[in-house]
């Protein structure tokens, strides 16, 4: 089985170890759609086999790293077309479109993938949590095992794996696609989509960089983010959440 990833970057060097690391375990190939980065992303990336670093020209304009709907067309360029360029029913048998604070975690992903695969189905469901912690991780090892608690958020339960021949198509924010009628969707067993890009709930502080801290604390006052404490569960071993989910 063939799987391949797709992830568009800008400025991402803090959180590249560990999302490498993880999706080694299972993803034959990582695209990274570069977005103008200046630190060392290209640099990890280039030195890592079967990770390849793609520069990407701003198709509808824009400056690197600001927010607003130009930006937010780029990214669903990367999503929802370049990918196509790269990956096909040819060439692999599952396609992750993802963000790089976004780490797919399911037991045995591999064989499940294989099984559900045999049986006709074309994406999963999975059950999304924001992950929590005071502090930044320092393990060498996967970041799950060094920041397990989370909050359980359907906003972040995203479809981000699918077979190369279904079209999804993603909409603003990426939290929600379509997708043909027809499409086989799985809901069994518990995939779960664990987002890292906030680990530092007071004050907050991103861990990725494709947007800037400003327009977090903008964004934080404005929807009232700062949530996560009062609701956090040991998310690798949660089912509980994704019962509910799945009821609504």
């Amino acid at each position: 089985m063939r799987i391949h990833l797709h992830t568009r970057i800008h400025n991402e060097e803090k959180i590249l170890p560990y999302f490498i690391r993880h999706y080694k375990q299972f993803v034959d190939k990582m695209f990274f759609h570069d977005a103008y980065s200046t630190d060392k992303s290209e640099e990890i990336i280039r030195s890592t086999p079967g990770c390849y670093f793609i520069p990407v020209v701003n198709k509808f304009g824009g400056v690197p790293g600001s927010f607003g709907n130009i930006i937010e067309q780029n990214i669903l360029y990367s999503k929802n077309k370049l990918w196509r360029e790269f990956s096909s029913k040819e060439n692999c048998d599952w396609v992750i479109a993802c963000d790089t604070d976004e780490f797919l975690y399911c037991k045995n992903i591999v064989q499940v993938l294989e099984d559900l695969l045999k049986q006709g189905y074309q994406t999963v469901t999975t059950q999304g949590y924001q992950m929590i912690s005071e502090s930044f991780p320092t393990t060498a090892g996967q970041i799950y095992d060094e920041i397990k608690f989370g909050s359980p958020c359907s906003n972040y339960s995203k479809k981000i794996i699918f077979t190369p021949d279904t079209q999804m198509e993603y909409g603003n924010g990426s939290h929600f696609c379509t997708y043909p009628r027809s499409t086989k969707v799985a809901t069994n067993p518990i995939f779960k989509l664990l987002h890292y890009s906030r680990v530092l709930m007071q004050p907050r502080v991103k861990l990725t960089g494709e947007t800037g801290d400003v327009r977090e604390a903008v964004l934080n006052l404005q929807y009232h983010w700062d949530f996560g404490w009062d609701n956090k569960v040991d998310a690798l071993n949660d089912e509980k959440s994704y019962n509910i989910y799945l009821k609504k």
